[in-house]
């Protein structure tokens, strides 16, 4: 009997000592976690780095462009260029007493800026062999400029048309000399251009038109007693007809200062 209670204890002592060193061995394995470092988060919270997309220049917002500065053009500043002017002296060529080529001479006035009182006097002359025909214009017109350099004119003016016949006799006198002039008195009118330079002065009337209203009078040269009753009719309606003739004028161009 004492042999078998010596035996069991040495079974507990041995069952004791087992558990022990279990026990110790399942303490080691288990190791403490890091402390963590700021709030927790969730996996769904922490954010993921992700690369931009790139812009596709194509698509880029098209802004206004960056226009190029330019030089300053004097044909555009024509109206700031006759600001501080006064007088204007002009030349012109051109059909003034169309259909004869004319040659001109203008003085002008500046009122304002924009409104300039002018008198003009053109003059054309054709003569071939032994007969010349001649036509004069002297007008007194406004010219407005509307804007930078487009203009219209109205003015009242007088035309005077002649021609002349002459034959030289076989000794180098004259042995027939006649002649005849019509003047009448009208409206004249027209559109154009006039650039301002700082001095300088151009312009282009493109198209004009005068208009006969009244025929003033009329000198004929050639000796009424040698001519019927028949062709003195003639000869005033003819003068009639050319008293009451209109003058359509295309392009005349003048150059001259302002000051």
């Amino acid at each position: 009997m004492q042999r078998v209670r010596v035996l069991m204890m040495l079974v507990v002592v041995s069952a004791l000592c087992s558990s022990s060193a279990q026990g110790q061995a399942a303490a080691d394995a288990v190791q403490p976690l890091p402390p963590v470092s700021g709030p927790l988060q969730s996996p769904a919270a922490t954010e993921i780095p992700t690369q931009a997309p790139e812009k596709n220049p194509a698509q880029a917002p098209v802004g206004r462009p960056i226009e190029p500065e330019l030089e300053p053009n004097p044909v555009a500043s024509s109206r700031s260029n006759r600001g501080d002017k006064t007088v204007e002296l002009a030349l012109g060529v051109g059909s003034a007493t169309a259909p004869l080529p004319s040659l001109e001479a203008v003085a002008g006035y500046y009122i304002t800026p924009g409104i300039l009182v002018e008198a003009d006097y053109a003059r054309g002359l054709l003569s071939a062999y032994f007969l010349a025909v001649s036509s004069e214009l002297a007008v007194v017109r406004v010219k407005k400029i509307w804007g930078n350099s487009f203009y219209t004119r109205l003015g009242v003016g007088r035309r005077r048309v002649g021609a002349s016949f002459t034959l030289q006799s076989l000794a180098g006198t004259d042995a027939f000399d006649t002649g005849a002039t019509v003047t009448s008195a009208g409206v004249d009118a027209g559109i154009g251009n006039v650039w301002q330079w700082e001095h300088l002065t151009f312009g282009v009337d493109w198209l004009g038109l005068f208009w006969p209203v009244k025929r003033l009078e009329t000198n004929d040269n050639f000796p009424l007693s040698r001519a019927s009753t028949a062709n003195r009719q003639i000869k005033e309606r003819i003068f009639d007809t050319i008293a009451k003739s209109k003058s359509f004028e295309l392009l005349r161009f003048h150059v001259g200062v302002s000051f």
